[in-house]
C-alpha cells in the first residue's frame, strides 16, 4: 500500500447526526418552531400579529388570516422566516379593514 492510498481510520467513521436539536419533521421541533414564531409574534408589539394562525410542515411555515395592512403583513412573514428551522414562508395572509370595535383574538398556531 502506498502512503497517498493510506486512509485516516477516522475518515470510515460514519457521521452522526446531532440529536442535540431534534430533525424538522419531528415533532418537539415543530413545537419549538411554532413556539418561537408565536413568540416573536407577540413580542412585536402589533396586537393584530397575535390573530394570525400558523402551520409548520417540513420546513414550510404557512401564515393565515387577516391583517389590516399590507405593512403588517410584511412585518410577519419577516419576522416568521428568521426562526430557525424554517426554509420558507408561505404567506397567504389577507389584508382587510378591521371591522370597527374589532379586538385582537388570542394567537393559533399549530403543527
Amino acid at each position: 500500500m502506498c502512503p497517498s492510498d493510506h486512509q485516516d481510520s477516522d475518515s470510515q467513521i460514519p457521521h452522526r447526526r446531532d440529536h442535540s436539536h431534534p430533525h424538522p419533521r419531528h415533532p418537539a421541533a415543530r413545537s419549538e418552531t411554532l413556539a418561537d414564531i408565536e413568540r416573536r409574534l407577540k413580542q412585536s408589539g402589533y396586537l393584530a400579529l397575535r390573530r394570525i394562525r400558523c402551520e409548520f410542515r417540513d420546513g414550510v411555515l404557512r401564515l393565515r388570516g387577516q391583517l389590516p395592512s399590507h405593512y403588517l403583513k410584511q412585518v410577519a412573514a419577516a419576522l416568521a422566516a428568521e426562526v430557525k428551522g424554517v426554509q420558507a414562508v408561505a404567506n397567504e395572509l389577507k389584508v382587510v379593514r378591521p371591522a370597527r370595535g374589532e379586538a385582537a383574538g388570542p394567537t393559533a398556531c399549530s403543527a
